[in-house]
């Protein structure tokens, strides 16, 4: 078993990567009234990610909704997604452990598609984030 253990750590077995040896990507789109726009990224060790709302404009009192997952027969499958507005520039949004490799998406879309209590976008909104992922 040890001699299995020191073959496969010879080997490079991918250990999971620290928030310090992350790549950032900046995954950047907009959005229209009554509409979603989804962003995929490729993750390819185990680790931690963190994605921060680099900007919104124009933001004003838009609410916007955002959720991650993974994508699947090309649609990016969520769950549980949540509101955002213009507080959130610099700000995390998400950090999370990546268990598996492989790709991820950020949906990000009219609040109102998600929760009736919401506010539809009037304008199109337009974002970018700062991906930190392994």
């Amino acid at each position: 078993m040890v001699a299995c253990l020191m073959a496969l750590a010879a080997a490079g077995c991918n250990s999971p990567t620290s928030l310090s040896d992350n790549v950032t990507e900046t995954l950047s789109g907009t959005v229209q009234p009554a509409m979603s726009d989804s962003k995929t990224f490729t993750v390819g060790n185990t680790g931690e990610i963190k994605v921060t709302l680099a900007s919104l404009t124009p933001g004003g009192d838009a609410t916007l909704a955002v959720a991650y997952g993974q994508p699947s027969s090309g649609v990016c499958q969520i769950a549980n997604p949540q509101p955002l507005n213009g507080t959130y520039v610099g700000k995390t949004v998400f950090d999370f452990p990546i268990y598996v490799k492989g790709d991820y998406c950020i949906v990000t879309a009219d609040c109102s598609l998600f929760n009736a209590s919401c506010p539809a976008l009037t304008v199109a909104q337009n974002y970018s984030y700062q991906v930190s992922h392994p």
